[in-house]
């Protein structure tokens, strides 16, 4: 049975890719289980993901396409049937495992959400964004578009979020620069100056961003003692998409490296084109979006600390790049009021590349690293 994706989104059949992503927010948050209580959205949800999961790829969406022009033909030889599917059969047989693979991923994520869905509404209702894909929950906010599927929503209605291109920057970093969009501010950070080049060692990571950090830190790895020991503990996994610096020493337990805490944390996820945000691009900072980092704030703050005061957002442009600036002061490990750790998260979007940077250290030590993680940030650029 063919299924008429652009009727199941609820769009023309020459939507653009962005509105095929508005389409899909819009239809994800009006079947989603929190605003049809009583209802099973299961196969609503599971034909939406197969949609998006179909239309999003312009080279799956060409061979859909091509198979659309010929079941629009049947339908008209059959104008009683209005239903999304009809009799017509799929000739193509690579677009035949595609719908395939489609579906069998949107069973997949519709399952799993639910299950998430379920074993959150146990503890508190956190929400099912804890689940999400180990990016910002345990690893990264967005694909905006996937993601916000997965938070419980309790809103009656989803705002129409605008995405604009800023094309002028302010050289001060005392100064927001207006982007094409009124309401949103974009702060221009300046980029890392390294007074001392010995103090400082560039890194390149995926073959898609670099970095620079000071000589002070250094990268944990699986196999060290320290890396062992998270491990052992179910404390810390690392992994391929994963990078951590920590204070110098740590990695081999060296005495007097645990009496510091310091921690840049990189994730780094790679997707379709179209998945993100442009790098020069931004959307307005509206209650949705708030939401949503605040989940992140949580996760990243876990169960054995808790938020100090609020949290502040805000879209900055660094070197080639914007980014969504979060900063945020938390309690100590066991709730520790004694020993409050600053923390920023920035959130990276290039297209089909995502990088969140999670940079940390206890307040009481910020002559060590306050200077130095401000020009860490600063020295974030895309590569290609």
């Amino acid at each position: 049975m063919f299924k008429d994706y652009y009727k199941i989104l609820g769009i023309a059949s020459n939507a653009t890719q962005e509105e095929i992503k508005k389409a899909y927010r819009t239809q994800s948050m009006r079947w989603h289980p929190d605003k049809n209580p009583g209802t099973d959205t299961t196969d609503k949800m599971q034909d939406i993901n197969e949609a998006y999961n179909i239309l999003k790829d312009p080279i799956t969406r060409a061979r859909y396409d091509a198979e659309y022009a010929k079941f629009n033909s049947a339908k008209y030889e059959q104008p009683r049937k209005e239903t999304e599917e009809t009799d017509y059969d799929i000739k193509d047989e690579t677009l035949q495992e595609d719908i395939k693979a489609a579906r069998k991923a949107a069973e997949d994520y519709v399952r799993e959400f639910y299950a998430s869905l379920k074993a959150e509404s146990k503890n508190a209702a956190k929400g099912a964004w804890k689940r999400a894909k180990g990016y910002v929950v345990g690893g990264i906010i967005m694909t905006i578009i996937a993601l916000i599927v997965k938070m419980c929503v309790s809103s009656q209605s989803a705002p129409t979020i605008q995405k604009t291109t800023s094309s002028t920057y302010s050289n001060s970093s005392q100064t927001d620069a207006p982007s094409s969009n009124e309401n949103i501010r974009l702060r221009t950070i300046p980029p890392l100056e390294k007074k001392d080049s010995k103090h400082w060692k560039d890194h390149t990571f995926f073959d898609a961003f670099k970095i620079s950090v000071p000589i002070t830190v250094e990268r944990q790895t699986k196999d060290s003692p320290y890396g062992r020991a998270l491990a052992n503990k179910g404390i810390l996994q690392l992994r391929d998409d994963l990078i951590i610096f920590n204070q110098k020493g740590l990695c081999d337990l060296k005495p007097g490296a645990k009496d510091q805490y310091c921690r840049i944390m990189i994730n780094f996820m790679k997707e379709v084109k179209g998945d993100f945000l442009q790098r020069d691009e931004t959307e307005p900072l509206d209650w949705e979006y708030v939401q949503l980092l605040e989940e992140m704030v949580k996760n990243e703050i876990g169960s054995g600390s808790r938020l100090i005061g609020t949290f502040s957002r805000e879209w900055v442009h660094i070197n080639n790049a914007n980014a969504i600036l979060v900063t945020y002061r938390r309690t100590g490990n066991n709730y520790d009021t004694s020993k409050p750790v600053c923390c920023k998260v920035l959130l990276f979007q290039d297209d089909d590349r995502f990088v969140k940077m999670i940079l940390s250290y206890r307040e009481k030590e910020a002559d060590l690293w306050a200077d130095d993680f401000e020009q860490v940030m600063r020295s974030f650029e895309w590569i290609n």
